[in-house]
């Protein structure tokens, strides 16, 4: 079914496997070389950057980055300790996003097209610690957008995250974070739009963790993640759409075995588990929703220097449902994560991810309504990026996806496409121009449209 289309662009992409992935860039280790005058000590080089790392947009530019603002005042010099500097300190990072965009299809409507301006502030604001060894973090974050002609789509986003990393040696450590969102539902995307005349609200919990050992050639990597929704009911005319049963609760995990057995190349497995369990055990339809996925991959990473990082995994995976209606089966798993650095002002990603996920959607095939249990999808992204000069860097961005219904036979096809421009003005300042081309295709009744967004977002950092 219908996902969200800027999550097929690589940079918003976050969960998937595709090109977009930073499980494996702890894998490379600082190299040391000797101090020559202290023989006795050891200079660390700076970290030696992986592919991604290195790529156009990724890449650090120290003259643009934030620096943050020093807390101070929070722990003082501890003398007989010996300690020159303050023993722990802090940085905050505030930043706010400034945009406006023209989008000439806010319904994504096949014939009923509507066109607006959309304004839109993002606020945040990180504070970070600035230790020698761990780490903890706390960010609250807001994006607030309203229509001009059109107020009834205006949205509003807020939440905040806290966090830490744990240093067991330096070759062993631990990420945790915790997070709290409102969110607004994506309009036609059948696992959170329940329609009505407003954006669905949601709230939305995140707890996740990671697990991560690498030592000369062994790799050990253990992620788990608890994701809770609470859905709002819609508005819609005199009434209001329940909106509950899409209330629901994800548990995913995954843990990585690697060896690497040349320089710069790890062969891995990877078994992994998702659980979804819907709070109502039957949803309006009468269709118990509850689903569980079970995989393994087997695959290998590359890196070995600042130009090349590929990683490619095949495996199978068995889908499970709690519908009497619905047969579990098998099916086949893969990845791929490519990205290309030829040239110090070129860079050129891929990435394929294949998944079954669970939904609680209602299709309509010949005009009979058919509860649909899972989508089983195939997502291709490409990117191109480009230094234009030192400030100013373009990119090109195309996101192709293609699911099925396992038991409507519905067919959608997402074609999402980006190009942008990124100008560094100073270090403080930064413009994005952007347009935004997505088509949308199905067998399903009266869902497909093409829309078109045209913007610029304005980012001011310290």
């Amino acid at each position: 079914m219908l996902l969200c289309p800027a999550l097929l662009l690589p940079m918003q992409h976050a969960d998937a496997q595709g090109a977009t992935d930073t499980s494996t860039e702890g894998q490379v280790q600082a190299q040391i070389i000797q101090n020559p005058i202290i023989p006795a000590t050891a200079d660390p080089e700076p970290k030696f950057t992986t592919a991604k790392q290195d790529a156009v947009l990724q890449r650090g530019r120290p003259e643009y980055n934030a620096i943050g603002l020093e807390t101070g005042g929070l722990f003082f010099d501890i003398e007989h300790l010996g300690r020159g500097q303050p023993l722990e300190s802090f940085l905050l990072f505030p930043k706010v996003d400034i945009g406006l965009t023209f989008d000439d299809n806010i319904f994504g409507d096949a014939n009923n097209l509507v066109a607006d301006f959309v304004g839109s502030v993002a606020p945040s604001l990180r504070l970070v610690s600035n230790w020698d060894n761990h780490e903890v973090f706390a960010e609250g974050h807001g994006r607030f957008a309203r229509n001009t002609f059109n107020s009834r789509e205006s949205v509003r986003e807020h939440g905040f995250s806290t966090g830490g990393k744990l240093e067991i040696s330096e070759f062993e450590f631990i990420r945790a974070s915790l997070g709290f969102d409102r969110k607004t539902t994506a309009r036609g995307d059948p696992r959170e739009d329940a329609g009505g005349n407003e954006p669905g609200v949601f709230y939305q919990v995140d707890l996740n963790s990671s697990w991560q050992y690498k030592r000369d050639k062994f790799l050990w990597l253990a992620k788990g993640g608890i994701r809770n929704r609470d859905f709002v009911d819609v508005p819609a005319g005199v009434g209001e759409i329940e909106a509950d049963q899409n209330d629901r609760t994800e548990y995913s995990a995954s843990v990585r075995l690697g060896w690497e057995e040349w320089e710069g190349t790890t062969l891995f497995i990877e078994p992994n588990a998702g659980i979804t369990r819907f709070h109502q055990q039957f949803d309006n339809t009468g269709v118990e929703r509850n689903f569980a996925r079970f995989g393994m991959l087997a695959g290998f990473t590359y890196d070995l220097t600042a130009v090349t990082f590929l990683e490619g995994a095949i495996g199978f995976g068995l889908a499970s449902f709690a519908d009497r209606n619905s047969s579990d089966f098998f099916f086949f798993d893969s990845s791929l994560d490519f990205v290309w650095n030829p040239h110090d002002s070129w860079s050129f990603t891929v990435g394929f991810e294949r998944d079954v996920t669970a939904t609680n959607a209602v299709t309509n095939v010949g005009g009979v309504n058919v509860s649909d249990v899972a989508t089983i999808s195939n997502e291709l992204s490409l990117g191109a990026q480009l230094e234009v000069t030192y400030e100013l860097l373009a990119a090109a961005e195309l996101g192709v996806r293609r699911a099925s219904t396992v038991e409507g036979n519905t067919n959608d096809t997402v074609l999402a496409s980006e190009l942008s421009l990124l100008w560094l003005m100073n270090e403080n300042m930064r413009m994005r121009g952007f347009w935004e081309l997505t088509s949308f295709a199905s067998n399903d009744a009266a869902r497909e449209f093409l829309r078109n967004k045209l913007g610029v977002v304005l980012t001011l950092h310290y």
